[in-house]
This record gives structure tokens, sequence and C-alpha cells, in this order.
């Protein structure tokens, strides 16, 4: 008998815990995509500053040292 209220309660359980899951997922909508002015307004100076003046080496590029 007490097998059977387990069972029981656990089937509950699950099902409580897929209709939160649920909830969860209507609630955390993905965000929309970046347009492409906003994509371009992330990128600023600093990075390909950063880039350039990064120190290159031969055996980054691939020449004899």
């Amino acid at each position: 008998m007490a097998y059977r209220k387990l069972r029981h309660f656990k089937q509950q359980q699950r099902e409580w815990e897929h209709q939160q899951d649920v909830a969860l997922d209507a609630h955390l909508d993905p965000e929309p995509e970046l347009t492409e002015f906003e994509r371009a307004a992330d990128w600023d100076d600093s990075h390909w500053e950063r880039v350039d003046t990064y120190s290159r080496t031969h055996k980054q590029w691939g020449g004899f040292a």
C-alpha cells in the first residue's frame, strides 16, 4: 500500500515540476535578434586598437625565425 502512495506522490511531483518548467519557459522568452545597427554599435574602436597593437611574432604569422 505504501508503495502505491509513494508512486502517486512521485507522479504528482513530476507533474508539478513539469508545470513549473513550462511556466518558466513561458516567462523566459528569448530576446529578439539584434538589428544590424545595434550589432555595429557594440563594436568600438578600442577593440581594433587592441588588435592592431598586438605584438606579432614570426611564429604566429608563419615566418622563419
